[in-house]
């Protein structure tokens, strides 16, 4: 009898968590995401193709010739900005925010779809922030803080966005946080911090910051799973990968390779010693 009133405790038991564990899934919609945002990881992906350009397919061009954007710009640790570091802003529409001329357009389109889509106005709470600013922020919060020189705010192309009533980590709690963490990437962006990312990053996961790198990048990184750290690393340097409609290669050198069939060229530097071509291209 003793024995079995045991079993019937345990089973008891295991009911009970389980049916907390049941409340807590329905209570929480951010660990329903993260659930799914790590399947996604798993089950989709998107391929490249790398094409062997022959010598007549190519022409040379300066880097000075080029459409010149700082979209793919690497600042960590490892790759520190300098304390003067400079990059073009201008000011976000009629507001005070400052930003990266080439992230203006996206970002607006972006703020349109969460506001279609969910509702939400989704607002930037940090955006450019000089090496100064750095210091200031890290001195107040070194815990959580970049270290000076070492945050991307630099660039003017990273933006820590939230809506009303959820900031911070509880922005993915929102409908609009994870609409912004799943579809970024449609408008050039993406989760700069991703959960799974922190062995690359060496930062844990912010689904509030968001970095603009425009398309096929952002893409390629959001379907395969990757970090900004992970996707430079797996470019060779002189090889032309075809992501889609886009040809991406990494150059070295002042002058640059240009297939003669490119449509809209922009060269980035990667702050690495590279320079990161994208054009359109249709054979």
């Amino acid at each position: 009898m003793k024995k079995r009133r045991g079993k019937l405790v345990a089973g008891l038991a295991v009911s009970a968590l389980f049916l907390m564990g049941a409340a807590l899934w329905f209570m929480r919609p951010d660990l329903q995401f993260r659930v799914r945002d790590a399947w996604h990881g798993v089950t989709d992906s998107m391929d490249r193709q790398v094409l062997d350009l022959k010598p007549e397919d190519l022409e040379q061009k300066e880097v000075t010739e080029l459409n010149r954007q700082n979209c793919l710009v690497l600042i960590n640790e490892e790759y520190p900005a300098g304390e003067t570091y400079e990059t073009q802003l201008v000011k976000y529409k009629e507001t005070e925010v400052l930003m990266a001329p080439e992230a203006v357009d996206a970002f607006s389109a972006l703020s349109v779809a969460v506001k279609e889509e969910t509702g939400d106005t989704l607002y930037i709470r940090d955006s450019y922030r000089s090496y100064d600013e750095q210091v200031q922020v890290y001195a107040e919060e070194p815990e959580v803080a970049a270290l000076p020189g070492s945050s991307e705010h630099m660039t003017g192309l990273a933006f820590d966005v939230y809506v009303s009533g959820f900031a911070g980590y509880g922005f993915i709690k929102s409908e609009a946080g994870q609409f912004v963490n799943e579809n970024c990437w449609k408008y050039g962006f993406i989760i700069r911090y991703p959960q799974f990312g922190k062995s690359a990053t060496r930062i844990p996961y912010e689904p509030w910051h968001i970095r603009y790198l425009g398309l096929p990048h952002s893409e390629y990184i959001y379907r395969n799973h990757l970090t900004l750290e992970e996707y430079l690393e797996g470019l060779e340097t002189g090889k032309f990968y075809q992501t889609g409609d886009y040809l991406v290669s990494l150059q070295e050198g002042d002058m640059l390779q240009i297939p003669r069939q490119a449509a809209e060229v922009t060269v980035s530097p990667d702050h690495r010693g590279g320079w990161i071509v994208t054009c359109q291209w249709k054979e």
